[in-house]
């Protein structure tokens, strides 16, 4: 295969997996676990319509096997999808913040250079006194501007160059081709039609202002820089803008920092800590699989790392959205395909008597699998709160029968199961799923449980060593694979999360000081330019709080402005980014607020610092000063 074929993520061999579904081959099913089908849908196919087709084909082939199971239910996702996960849209948000973050930044120049413009005015009168045409200062003004893009973009690049690799250390692992990623060609001629684009875009503005110098105001103003009202107006509202977009940002930040603090909080039905998981498959020819693994837990229990052990058929978080669901039918209720239907979908477990010890899964009522529960005693299930609530609504579950139809048939058994217990809803699915959880007895299940669960009270890296020798000593050759910890895999499906909150973050608090610096910048030149207004202001007989108030009143429009326009906008643009939000609504007035206040205190504080310089003007010596 070529290098660059990574499916499933991390398989370097393909084996046929025909001959292992050949018909006739016992325990098939069982040896494959699971199946991920692909397929290419032919043009103009729907996904609905691909889903309804292999719903029909796979409940035909399964009447004609006479296999009782009610009607299968297939989901159909597109491979970019799959592959990439909820990261796609951490990318994409990712790339609106770069946008926004990029914005800022060209406001923030434009803003300057309109600056230098206004303080060069009389310098560009000159010129054009002496001679220069309007295409003379404006090609010397896209020189300049040029040559400070092309030398920004070359400084971007290198920082860049060192920055992917932090990039690489923060983003979740299952992004494709994360390891790949380098400042190569294709991104340095990428970067530099940007850059290129952005010199143009800031400094369209002030070379236009450049060329439309007025000789004769320029001459007359003598060596005072007074700038234009047009031009004073321009860098307001591109301070207001900037602001703006920074508010976008912050409050984007805020929600997904909110969200990611919320799954931090989550209470997932299970505590993650010092729990190590492993698949762990017998040798071929024990007579029971349940009884192997009875042994095995016996053994691993004795070990004085181990607080508690069990088993369980799929453990938390192992394939995101994938799991084994079944239909139930309730005492009372006719023994038929549609009768069971008409109950909800259960997420169903075969689990061991140890396991909810060794994930500490509460129990709300009743009691837990123990040595009662055999082949030889009547079977026993064990269901979670949001079971219980939903099949017998304010009743007892505890007593309370059900008959699970497609273990029961699959196994030609025709078996009740009694609810002894009743215990905590667990996330199985994913951080934000909580499906109706039924648990079957592995001891008197047809269905194997093959994923070992243990609570160490040490060092679990140390811990895992001795429990494959353990398992060793059990069974020279056992296989064992997937070893992992609960704390691990709570971290990858939180990556997404924790990777937009830093992502996020970072861009918010880069706009957020480009515009604070924009604004300082605008109010210091603001400043300069009436100091001869604000002079004769004292001369009259102007106090230092009415010279400070009359700074700081045209900022406060400007922040205003920008504010009002920003959370319109981030109110908008929080609908993007809904699916990166958990426990939080696309309009929360805490984050709202929060940024409000935080963007009030610091505007204020960034505006008073230079507009406390009027109150030092010297109205002698600046009325004096030709």
């Amino acid at each position: 295969m070529p290098r660059n074929v990574d499916v499933p993520r991390g398989a370097q061999l393909w084996v046929p997996v025909v001959p292992v579904l050949t018909a006739g081959s016992p325990g098939a099913l069982d040896d494959v676990g699971v199946l991920f089908v692909l397929g290419r849908l032919r043009e103009g196919v729907t996904r609905d319509a691909a889903r309804a087709e292999l719903e029909s084909v796979m409940t035909a082939r399964l009447a004609r096997a006479g296999d009782a199971t009610p009607g299968p239910h297939v989901a159909v996702v597109p491979f970019v999808d799959y592959s990439v996960g909820p990261v796609r849209q951490v990318l994409w948000a990712l790339s609106g913040a770069v946008g926004v973050l990029l914005l800022i930044s060209c406001a923030n120049v434009s803003g300057l250079m309109l600056a230098r413009t206004s303080v060069q005015r009389r310098d560009h009168a000159i010129r054009l006194a002496l001679g220069a045409s309007a295409g003379d200062l404006a090609r010397a003004w896209i020189v300049e501007t040029l040559l400070l893009a092309l030398t920004g973009g070359g400084l971007g690049l290198i920082a860049a160059h060192w920055m992917a690799q932090a990039l690489v250390a923060l983003a979740p692992s299952n992004v494709p081709g994360l390891g790949d990623i380098a400042i190569d060609t294709p991104v340095a001629v990428f970067t530099a039609i940007v850059v290129l684009a952005s010199a143009l875009l800031c400094g369209l503005g002030p070379v236009r202002q450049a060329v439309s110098t007025n000789l004769a105001e320029a001459v007359n103003e003598g060596g005072r820089a007074t700038g234009s009202l047009r031009t004073r107006r321009l860098r307001s509202t591109l301070v207001a803008a900037q602001i703006g977009l920074s508010i976008v940002l912050l409050v984007a930040s805020s929600l997904v920092v909110r969200s990611f603090l919320n799954l931090r909080q989550l209470d997932l039905g299970f505590s993650p800590a010092g729990v190590v998981t492993m698949n762990v498959s017998p040798a071929h020819g024990k007579p029971s699989t349940s009884e192997w693994f009875d042994e095995l837990v016996t053994q691993i229990e004795r070990l004085p790392q181990v607080e508690s052990a069990g088993v369980i058929s799929l453990r938390p978080l192992a394939l995101g959205a994938i799991g084994q669901e079944t239909q139930v039918l309730l005492e009372g209720q006719p023994d038929t395909p549609a009768a069971s239907q008409e109950n909800p979908a259960l997420n169903y477990e075969v689990a061991s008597r140890g396991y909810f010890s060794a994930m500490k899964i509460a129990l709300k009522r009743g009691r837990l699998f123990d040595a009662r529960d055999d082949r030889r005693s009547p079977r026993v299930a064990i269901v979670s709160e949001s079971t219980a609530r939903r099949l017998w609504p304010r009743q007892d579950p505890i007593g309370k029968r059900l008959l699970i139809p497609r273990v029961d048939h699959a196994g030609q058994t025709n078996d009740w199961r009694t609810v002894v217990g009743m215990v905590s809803d667990v996330h199985y699915r994913g951080l934000d799923d909580v499906r109706l959880d039924v648990y079957d007895a592995a001891s008197q299940a047809e269905a194997e449980a093959t994923t070992l669960v243990v609570r160490a009270s040490r060092n679990v890296v140390a811990v895992t060593s001795a429990l494959q020798s353990a398992i060793k000593r059990v069974d020279p050759r056992a296989v064992i694979d997937g070893v992992t910890t609960m704390d691990a895999s709570i971290g990858r499906v939180m990556a997404p999360w924790r990777f937009s909150a830093w992502t996020f973050t970072v861009f918010a608090l880069f706009a957020f000081a480009l515009a604070i610096i924009g604004l300082f910048g605008v109010i210091a030149l603001d400043v300069g330019q009436r100091q001869r207004e604000l002079a004769i202001r004292v001369a009259v007989g102007a106090r230092s709080a009415d010279l400070v108030r009359c700074v700081l009143v045209p900022a406060a429009w400007r922040v205003a402005s920008g504010t009002v326009l920003g959370l319109l906008v981030a109110a908008a643009a929080a609908r993007a980014i809904r699916s990166l939000l958990f426990g939080v609504g696309t309009v929360d007035p805490g984050s709202y607020a929060s940024v409000i206040v935080v963007v009030l205190l610091v505007v204020t504080l960034a505006s008073y610092v230079p507009a406390r310089r009027v109150t030092q003007v010297d109205p002698a010596k600046l009325l004096t000063r030709r």
